[in-house]
């Protein structure tokens, strides 16, 4: 499992929630400095079983437990969106259409910010497939 150590100030907008919901739906925001969009996506297995997937073979996949409380033991490999500011600055603004277990907003470097969103999102509760014996079976032949 690949970590990484960031300094990072964020906002949750959307927190993982407990009972395994997913939420879809669009964020419209505006903030005061370049801010990434982080989407979770809960991935419910167990380090044991993780470490089964040759890692030489399919690479490392990102993955952190979620810094919030009341959440259970979960993984989450994030989705980082990155939006093209263009040359509209001062106005760091986007609307982003997004799937996730979690929504976020966030600068890296510590780099404080302030940022004003609306968000519409739904409910549902996601079909999840962990097929990890395809994963060391496939050998990339027939």
């Amino acid at each position: 499992m690949a970590s990484l150590n960031l300094d990072v100030q964020r906002t949750v907008i959307l927190p993982h929630r407990n009972d395994g919901k997913d939420y879809s739906g669009i964020l419209s925001f505006t903030a005061s400095k370049p801010v990434e969009v982080l989407l979770g996506h809960r991935m419910p297995i167990d380090e044991e079983t993780f470490s089964k997937i040759d890692s030489k073979r399919f690479g490392s996949l990102f993955l952190v437990h979620p810094v919030q409380p009341n959440v259970s033991e979960v993984f989450s490999a994030p989705t980082v969106i990155k939006p093209a500011y263009g040359l509209s600055s001062p106005f760091y603004s986007a609307s982003v259409p997004f799937v996730g277990s979690s929504v976020v907003l966030r600068t890296l470097h510590g780099e404080p910010f302030v940022a004003v969103y609306e968000v519409s999102a739904q409910l549902g509760q996601p079909e999840i497939v962990i097929d990890i014996e395809t994963a060391k079976n496939n050998t990339g032949t027939e």
